[in-house]
């Protein structure tokens, strides 16, 4: 075995891993906020549509409004136009 040198070799070979022991209540409080923010933004979602809705409504009577005000103003020019000529009418 003299002409065998022998080679020493030393690997070093590294792991980490972390596994949480415990984390319930980070993971119950996380899940908790995240509720909390989907909830928020429901509400927030069906008070805009309510908002929506209302604007909507609100013009729609608006316009009805204006519709029955030109009626009436036209009926109001109709009899004013009668009552101006009906002295000369013959």
């Amino acid at each position: 075995m003299e002409a065998l040198e022998l080679v020493n070799l030393n690997w070093t070979v590294g792991l980490q891993l972390n596994i949480p022991i415990f984390s319930g209540f980070e993971t119950k409080s996380r899940l908790a906020e995240v509720k909390a923010i989907l909830s928020q933004a429901k509400a927030n979602e069906e008070t805009k549509r309510l908002e929506v809705l209302t604007e909507l409504e609100g013009q729609y009577l608006n316009l009805l409004l204006a519709e029955k005000q030109i009626e009436v103003a036209e009926e109001n020019l109709r009899k004013a136009r009668e009552i101006s000529i009906w002295p000369w009418k013959v």
